[in-house]
């Protein structure tokens, strides 16, 4: 299942050593963060942001947390400090 992937932390290259994927996963948060706050482009602004603070995302949000090695309360914490600090272009109604 491809669920059960995700979760695997450690795999092996082709040349037989292990490799660690939180690595990875970490690159893909910090992708979206950027993406939520320095990005020009509008609608990736806007998709980033949704997937950081919607909660039909919350189970990808998690996917990527735990495989990251990050808190996902804590990413969820400081996406909604943001709404508060008056992030533009974001309104709750939307999510």
């Amino acid at each position: 299942m491809f669920h059960d992937r995700l979760h695997q932390d450690k795999k092996y290259d082709a040349a037989g050593k292990r490799v660690n994927l939180s690595g990875l996963w970490t690159c893909v948060l910090k992708q979206v963060i950027f993406d939520a706050t320095a990005n020009n482009d509008k609608a990736e602004i806007h998709e980033a942001r949704i997937w950081l603070l919607s909660p039909c995302m919350k189970n990808d949000r998690e996917i990527v947390c735990n495989s990251a090695g990050v808190e996902l309360g804590a990413i969820e914490r400081w996406a909604q400090d943001q709404v508060a600090k008056g992030w533009p272009g974001i309104e709750k109604r939307r999510l």
